[in-house]
């Protein structure tokens, strides 16, 4: 397969002559075609999870809205952006529909628990059940239901990062629910799930897909036993190269990061 950003911490596009020297755990990207169907597919070792970041607002409160502004904003704080990709659903650029918490742990939405709107599969994403959560406690990521989610303890660890979403892909190994192989709704897709080694893997299509293909591509070519829709058609990829066209703005954004040489 074509590599894309093989240890996308530390060699972009933008510093292609640099050799990776370092032992530190690398995030690996990479072009897949899977049943047909074209994805990158990012992998972060359960090592590396700390470099992980759920982004969501700038030092003004201002949503960060596209992976530009994200980009031009971290190089002025002396970061460069190696990794971004879009998280979760949301009504409006500052309002998540679901849980949302990001920037260090701050929480901007609660968990939310409604059965939404009727045949919310045929309408909302969202509320298609089961939804679910991907977050980050006490330096684990997981991907649960949100019933499962609304029952964790009071003593398991704070959540570090947060973005609920809906449906579920993947549940326990199987499919979450009954897709329909033979949809006709298809468009650029993608999500995250955890595999059972704590590795994270974003995956995004750049063909148009079904639900039940995004979910199978999940569950038997990237090995996840839980695994959570993202979004569907405005969904994005960035992986130090190129700026990806974005014809709509984000809620929150995954992000991996690195210093900036010389930069302080």
């Amino acid at each position: 397969m074509p590599l894309l950003a093989l240890a996308a911490f530390r060699c972009t596009a933008r510093d292609a002559d640099a050799e990776t020297t370092t032992r530190q755990p690398e995030m690996r990207c990479r072009a897949r075609t899977i049943a047909g169907a074209r994805y990158r597919v990012c992998e972060l070792p359960p090592a590396a999870l700390g470099r992980l970041r759920l982004l969501a607002r700038d030092a003004q409160g201002r949503p960060w809205r596209t992976i530009e502004r994200l980009d031009a904003g971290l190089h002025a704080r002396g970061e460069r952006l190696q990794f971004a990709m879009n998280a979760g659903i949301y009504e409006r650029p500052d309002s998540a529909t679901g849980l949302l918490v990001a920037d260090g742990g701050r929480t901007y939405t609660r968990l939310n628990v409604s059965p939404g709107p009727p045949n919310p599969c045929r309408t909302a994403n969202f509320y298609c059940p089961p939804n679910g959560v991907f977050f980050v406690a006490g330096g684990r990521a997981a991907v649960l239901s949100t019933a499962d989610f609304a029952r964790r303890p009071r003593t398991a660890p704070a959540v570090e990062m947060a973005t609920q979403s809906g449906p579920l892909l993947v549940r326990r190994g199987a499919l979450a629910q009954a897709f329909d192989p033979h949809g006709r709704s298809r468009t650029i897709r993608n999500g995250v799930c955890v595999r059972a080694d704590g590795t994270v893997v974003f995956a995004i299509s750049d063909d148009g897909v079904t639900l039940y293909e995004l979910a199978t591509a999940f569950r038997d070519a990237l090995a996840c036993p839980d695994a959570l829709y993202l979004d569907g058609t405005i969904s994005a990829l960035y992986t130090g190269a190129d700026l990806p066209p974005q014809r709509h703005d984000f809620s929150a954004m995954f992000a991996v990061t690195e210093p900036i040489a010389g930069r302080r």
